[in-house]
């Protein structure tokens, strides 16, 4: 008798470690594979309907490099509408719990410019992402699609119709609580355009800020820009740039190459009005990216069917990557957004590799890059 009770309750306290670790790693950044990663980099290729690739030609394709990884671009072969690709793994949760009844056990911050439902806003902050958070941690997705992500009280995960002709950027991080914590003075900064939001009193402790930032709380008082690290458990520091729409200067040439110290190429939007030209002024140059090239895709595609916000310095010596939702545009200067950089020897190389010619500081005209030695 006293073995089968021995039996039972190591059973008992196997379920509850079982399920207190599938809780732990809930809400995190994901793999293919539905494992746990640090940080990811996704490029969603733009539509190219000629492609021999039936995923390119429809304009679902991405690439992806996952924290660790040496191996460059690497092209998925699950389209980005899968729930099972890495976007839609990470996003689960937020349509695992509205369906369960669990997400009062968590945070939830859902912003975009140009949400999935209602108007476009043109006031608040040019910036796109999800915050999730829960006691154990949580994630911060950064990206640059339109009308995305779904509400979470829709069914499943699915990538917008809108979304396929352009290419666009994302950069996961999973952060433990105190580090997701400080993202709420970051969200403060950038104002937001918040479409759906979940805070709990049983966080509120944990995510002062945080909640402050899924209420709608703004900055009010100068200076109106923050530079804020986070540090991942693996040890990785992250440097976020936020900025308010009273800040009202270009995000990479007035600030970003001046911390960094570096001279950057940046792939932003180039479509919108009041495209900025590439900034020549020295010490640190701000060079406009006019096309990409990857090599998992074949020939370049310009800078024009890009949608993505990126960043990448001119010297590997100092390999800094930057990806956000702002463009380097005049009317952009007047409202709120960022960008997240890290110094990554493996990612620097898979974006500076990437550029095919860019908007030359010499000529102001486009020329073909030929990398730094």
């Amino acid at each position: 008798m006293k073995k089968q009770l021995f039996v039972i309750s190591a059973v008992l306290f196997l379920f509850k470690q079982t399920d207190a670790t599938s809780k732990v790693l809930q809400s995190s950044c994901r793999d293919e594979n539905n494992n746990v990663v640090s940080w990811f980099a996704i490029y969603k290729i733009p539509k190219i309907k000629d492609h021999s690739n039936e995923f390119i030609q429809s304009g679902v394709a991405y690439a992806y490099i996952l924290s660790g990884s040496d191996q460059g671009w690497r092209l998925s072969e699950k389209s980005i509408n899968d729930s099972n690709s890495i976007p839609g793994l990470t996003l689960a949760p937020l349509y695992i719990n509205s369906s369960d009844g669990n997400s009062q056990d968590a945070l939830y911050i859902l912003y975009n410019d140009q949400p999935p439902v209602g108007n476009t806003s043109l006031e608040r902050g040019h910036t796109k992402g999800v915050v999730f958070a829960e006691d154990s941690g949580g994630f911060w997705l950064v990206h640059s699609v339109p009308h995305y992500p779904p509400l979470p009280n829709t069914t499943h995960y699915t990538y917008p119709h809108s979304g396929l002709k352009n290419g666009q950027s994302y950069l996961c991080i999973t952060l433990p609580p105190d580090q997701l914590e400080l993202v709420g003075t970051q969200l403060m900064y950038n104002e937001p355009h918040i479409f759906a939001n979940l805070t709990s009193p049983d966080l509120g402790a944990l995510y002062p800020l945080l909640t402050k930032a899924a209420l709608g709380s703004e900055v009010k008082s100068p200076p109106w820009y923050h530079t804020q690290i986070l540090k991942t458990e693996s040890g990785t520091n992250f440097s976020s740039f936020a900025k308010a729409s009273k800040f009202q200067k270009d995000l990479y040439s007035d600030w970003v190459v001046t911390v960094l110290n570096v001279s950057v190429l940046a792939e932003t939007w180039p479509n919108g009005p009041g495209r900025l030209n590439s900034s020549c002024q020295l010490p640190f140059r701000v060079e406009n990216v006019d096309s990409i090239g990857l090599s998992i895709v074949g020939d370049p595609f310009t800078s024009h069917k890009d949608h993505s916000k990126w960043a990448v310095s001119k010297t590997k010596d100092e390999p800094w990557v930057c990806i956000g939702d702002i463009n380097r545009a005049a009317s952009q200067e007047l409202r709120g957004g960022g960008t997240v950089c890290v110094r990554d020897a493996s990612l620097w190389e898979a974006y500076f590799s990437s550029v095919s010619s860019v908007e030359s500081c010499s000529q102001r005209t486009e020329e073909h890059f030929s990398p730094l030695s």
